[in-house]
């Protein structure tokens, strides 16, 4: 195994990810990174400064990372705005409302993962990386000093305080001022960093707000609450009498809802009410991933609608929105993507945007679709095996059959070793009976 100075840089579904203080997250490597980072958007920007926004979640790690990195970028002549704590997709509202240039937004954090963990996302002022770029980065960082030519001390560093208010006045610009009036709102924040921004944007817009999970330690970030575990919302929602309910993770990107009854809502159903919204009548295709229910997706073919499925991972709902030209897309997990308004998932402007759906349509209780019970299985694995070959094919083959009109579907973790195994049937008792089927049968192979 390679000493942890030389570990490689992966880049998973979300950007890269992993255990604070091992493998990729050590002060080497991050100090690395930031030099690798530095040389890559220099040769983006060619002639002229860089400038980079830095922003980053609740997570006690987080300003040691953020210190390690700037290191590594600042014997660059690259300008550094650190922005504090703030919402993944503020950062990129942050660089398109900004009276001066940013050429990249600096994301530290790991999104829904616990505390323990931190991570690093990028951001150009279209979106997300490609590829292409992923790859050119990864060069960068493991191809030696053949990509650095340094100019000791010659970057800088300034705080660019603006962020959060730039994030707040776009999105109270895109919505009616007096949306949310009459309504009671629970807002989970995760002790993550939506809890400032949201609560405070869904009261300018009317609502009352009854925030929870709201005041982070920097160990407490996703702990049995948000968008992964929204229990706790639910028992607020019906607590409070609240008219509704949303659970942010610990980035802000995602977002769950709760009905007035407690009924928990995915991002499938925010896909499912969105349809209806002026924004998206006239679209004819929506995008998903493999794991959007085929519930979802009949209710999308009744209303005239085709759904395009991606891979698991944000990254590829938007690609597929910008390369069709699309404007809604989104993920089960809570990845709402709203190209209109912003070519990566919000989920403050998600919430907002299904709220104003609720209220044109009169669907207070969120009403969307019957869906297909999911049963899933996360098998651990020592390395990936091709599964288009047998005898793993021909397991998968009979798992389908199993199910009839339902689903199997099989994938690599992007961020763990493990195999996540979905069975989609017509009940329940279905579906269990394919994942056992192929987990045992897995199991059994070399």
């Amino acid at each position: 195994m390679l000493p942890n100075k030389q570990a490689s840089v992966q880049f998973g579904t979300d950007g890269i990810r992993g255990r604070v203080g091992s493998g990729f997250f050590v002060q080497d490597n991050l100090i690395r990174f930031g030099k690798a980072f530095a040389a890559w958007l220099s040769m983006r920007t060619a002639s002229r400064v860089p400038r980079v926004l830095l922003v980053c979640d609740t997570r006690a790690s987080c300003p040691w990372v953020k210190s390690c990195i700037a290191a590594g970028i600042l014997p660059y002549k690259i300008e550094l705005y650190d922005g504090g704590i703030l919402p993944t997709p503020a950062a990129l509202v942050a660089m398109l409302s900004a009276d001066i240039t940013f050429d990249a937004a600096l994301i530290i954090s790991a999104s829904h993962n616990p505390y323990f963990d931190n991570g690093i996302k990028i951001m150009l002022n279209s979106g997300k990386l490609s590829a292409d770029d992923e790859a050119l980065l990864v060069c960068c960082f493991e191809g030696g000093e053949k990509y650095r030519q340094e100019a000791l001390f010659s970057g800088t560093f300034d705080y660019f305080t603006q962020a959060k208010d730039l994030y707040k006045k776009f999105i109270l610009n895109v919505f009616p001022p007096h949306l949310l009036e009459g309504l009671t709102i629970v807002l989970d924040c995760a002790h993550g960093s939506a809890g400032e921004t949201a609560p405070a944007i869904f009261q300018d817009l009317g609502a009352r707000v009854i925030a929870i999970n709201n005041s982070p330690n920097g160990t407490n970030i996703n702990e049995q609450c948000g968008s992964v575990q929204p229990e706790s919302l639910k028992r607020a929602v019906l607590d409070q009498g609240a008219d509704i309910g949303f659970a942010f993770d610990g980035d802000g990107d995602r977002v769950i809802a709760v009905s007035r009854d407690g009924q928990i809502k995915d991002g499938d159903d925010s896909l499912a009410l969105l349809i209806h919204h002026p924004a998206y009548q006239n679209a004819d295709i929506v995008v998903g991933t493999t794991m959007t229910n085929l519930g979802c997706e009949h209710y999308l073919v009744k209303h005239g609608k085709r759904l395009i499925r991606t891979g698991v991972g944000d990254k590829f709902v938007s690609e597929t929105l910008a390369n069709n030209k699309l404007p809604l897309g989104g993920e089960q997990v809570g990845h709402t993507v709203l190209r209109d308004i912003l070519p990566v998932g919000d989920g403050t402007i998600a919430a907002l945007r299904m709220l104003e759906t609720i209220r044109q349509t009169d669907n207070m209780s969120m009403q969307t679709f019957t869906r297909y019970p999911q049963v899933f299985y996360n098998l651990p694995v020592q390395q990936r095996r091709d599964l288009t070959i047998d005898p793993y094919a021909s397991i998968l083959q009979e798992a389908q059959g199993m199910v009839e009109n339902g689903r199997i579907v099989v994938r690599y973790s992007g961020t763990e070793p493990v195999l996540r195994v979905m069975a989609e049937a017509e009940s329940e008792e279905i579906a269990r009976k394919a994942v056992d089927f192929v987990a045992t049968a897995f199991r059994g192979l070399p």
